[in-house]
């Protein structure tokens, strides 16, 4: 299973039902370093993570299967890029940012 940690509409479980076929329980946790900043898509609003030296973002890590995460590679538009980063956890997960 690949940890991904979501901080926004993946955490929705609508959304993970759509996406996924179920919904995923998460673990909360923490991403030191970064911050959201608000883009626009088709008239709707969505935080991405952007590097910030004091910031903390919130979040959920998932337990996704490789299919789930191809699935989710392909929900995140070219405005995310997805990259390893270690959780306050220590747990290393994937994160969608900007690229």
């Amino acid at each position: 299973m690949e940890q991904v940690f979501c901080y926004g509409t993946l955490k929705d479980p609508q959304e993970q039902m759509e996406l996924f076929g179920r919904t995923v329980e998460g673990i909360p946790d923490t991403l030191k370093g970064y911050a959201t900043e608000q883009i626009s898509t088709d008239g709707i609003s969505y935080p991405r993570a952007v590097p910030s030296a004091s910031g903390i973002l919130s979040g959920m890590r998932l337990a996704l299967s490789e299919d789930e995460l191809k699935k989710a590679d392909e929900h995140e538009d070219p405005d995310y890029k997805r990259i390893q980063e270690k959780l306050q956890s220590g747990a290393i997960a994937w994160v969608y940012v900007h690229p």
